[in-house]
């Protein structure tokens, strides 16, 4: 038995599971496969030890979703946006995620190789700036 990890898929499928949480689990025949209330659930962030940071003063996990923001010490631009607190993500030891944005009606999928699993935070700083650059720019 395996858990935890595992999940294989095109592109294109990792952005229709995006589409498909940013939709509140509904299908696009309009099929409602998730409980209203299961997306605001799942990225209520835990208060447990450790989950709490500077970055992340709220919390930053929530049933397997992360909040994902650079570090307030990082000197990457932009590190928030408007809507960027609302930003919740799947993130892969290797750099892959999905990144859903409600409020701006965004997912950006990434796939990704980094040379060491769980590599250094500034990595991570990097994926949030990129997601809140393009929410940033669709929204001008």
């Amino acid at each position: 038995d395996m858990g935890g990890h595992g999940f294989n898929a095109t592109l294109r499928d990792w952005g229709r599971f995006g589409q498909f949480v940013l939709s509140g689990g509904q299908l696009p025949q309009g099929e409602k496969l998730l409980p209203d209330d299961w997306i605001a659930r799942s990225t209520h962030w835990t208060q447990a030890k450790g989950s709490v940071t500077a970055a992340a003063p709220k919390g930053q996990y929530g049933y397997q979703w992360w909040y994902n923001a650079p570090a307030p010490d990082s000197d990457a631009e932009p590190k928030r946006t408007a809507t960027s607190d609302q930003t919740f993500w799947a993130l892969g030891i290797f750099g892959q995620s999905i990144a859903i944005n409600p409020a701006e009606r965004l997912v950006v999928v990434q796939w990704s190789t980094w040379k060491n699993a769980e590599s250094p935070g500034s990595l991570y700083d990097e994926q949030a700036v990129f997601v809140n650059a393009v929410a940033k720019a669709l929204s001008q």
